[in-house]
């Protein structure tokens, strides 16, 4: 009982570490190129890194913010045994089960965390940050996503148009909706711009509705970022990245402040940074690089969404703990994990670079992307433990 007293107060402390290891089995297959030129599943990689991964941690994430930031009530039994059932079938029809099984698996972990935010957002007694509108979005792509792609894999007939939009909704557009949602009042904040997040709660604490709160601006910037995804088969690829690192950038400049260096001083803070910078980067340098966007993707993926994930969970971990936030300042894992995952960020990048050891350098990527793993991993249980 107490248990799961613990977990329905804070959701991340199951599904932080079931997402470290769906992200174990995502990436190792990319560490056996070091051994053999193998065909790579590329669908079980995508799963398992998105649909599992990045899906957890979102999950014990908002799962546990939502509650607090609407000063409504903490998550329920059935929801959280609903988030793990999904994400465990998940994990399990990606390996036993057709293609379009890992898709409605994680449908049904979305439709839960719909659910789980709209039933705390009706009974809120205070708003919620207004970019959160943001997670709203996000939240809805994550779902149209998988399931456009399940019912792809079922055989029925889904425009191609729809296909590739699905394709990079899922890859890109959910997760950077999410990041932009939950970090426009969350990164200023850890990188102490205090000021910038006491304006925003002038706003959006007062006891007005919520859509009424939310500035033109962020409807803008919702508008085009959206716009780019829907409209991607009418307009030229590159047009479209240049609209998403614009928005990106907007959001990075004036709300991050990520031209200015952190204003609080920790291994983390410097961490959250340099990962931002990379998420601002993250669609020009495809964009810039045509020929090479697959492989400059992964500034955005490796660097961005991963690095961040790990970063902001780390945050998490340490403030749910007994010493609080203080060990971001002494915990050095904190700035090697990271220092690995750019690294791993670098070599998969350039990995095309040597088409002669191309895969020798996937592996390596691979490699390195699972150390860094393991030193975030010791860092967060032996700081908490000791």
């Amino acid at each position: 009982m107490r248990i799961w007293q613990i977990v329905q107060k804070d959701p991340f402390r199951l599904f932080f570490p079931l997402g470290a290891v769906l992200a174990l089995v995502g990436v190792a297959p990319w560490a056996m190129q070091l051994f053999e030129n193998a065909s790579y599943p590329r669908e079980f990689h995508r799963i398992f890194m998105i649909d599992g991964f990045l899906l957890a941690f979102v999950c014990g994430f908002l799962m546990t913010a939502i509650p607090r930031f609407t000063a409504s009530f903490p998550a329920e039994k059935v929801e959280v045994l609903g988030v793990l059932t999904g994400l465990a079938g998940t994990a399990i029809a990606a390996f036993l089960l057709p293609p379009w099984a890992p898709f409605l698996f994680s449908a049904l972990v979305v439709l839960v965390l719909m659910e789980f935010a709209a039933r705390r957002f009706a009974k809120r007694t205070s708003n919620p940050p207004y970019t959160f509108i943001f997670i709203g979005v996000g939240i809805a792509f994550w779902l149209a996503a998988n399931v456009v792609q399940s019912l792809y894999f079922m055989g029925i007939n889904v425009p191609v148009e729809i296909v590739g939009i699905a394709n990079e909704l899922f890859t890109n557009g959910a997760i950077m909706s999410l990041i932009l949602g939950v970090g426009g009042r969350l990164i200023p904040g850890i990188l102490g711009w205090q000021e910038i997040v006491s304006q925003q709660r002038k706003q959006y604490e007062k006891n007005e509705p919520f859509i009424g709160l939310v500035p033109l601006e962020i409807w803008a910037a919702i508008g085009l970022f959206a716009a780019s995804f829907l409209l991607q088969p009418l307009l030229p690829l590159v047009l479209c990245l240049l609209i998403r690192g614009g928005v990106t950038a907007f959001i990075a400049f004036k709300y991050w402040r990520i031209h200015q260096f952190p204003k609080t001083r920790s291994f983390l803070t410097w961490s959250i940074w340099a990962s931002c910078w990379c998420l601002t980067l993250g669609y020009f340098l495809p964009a810039l690089w045509p020929g090479g966007a697959a492989h400059a993707m992964h500034l955005l993926f490796v660097a961005g969404f991963s690095l961040l994930t790990l970063l902001i969970s780390t945050r998490v971990s340490f403030a749910h703990s007994s010493r609080g936030t203080d060990d971001e300042k002494s915990a050095r894992g904190i700035l090697i994990f990271a220092g690995v995952l750019l690294l791993a960020m670098v070599t998969r990048v350039t990995a095309s670079l040597w088409p002669k050891i191309y895969f020798h350098h996937l592996g390596y990527a691979a490699t390195l992307w699972i150390l860094g793993l393991a030193i975030w991993a010791y860092t967060i249980i032996v700081r908490k433990s000791s």
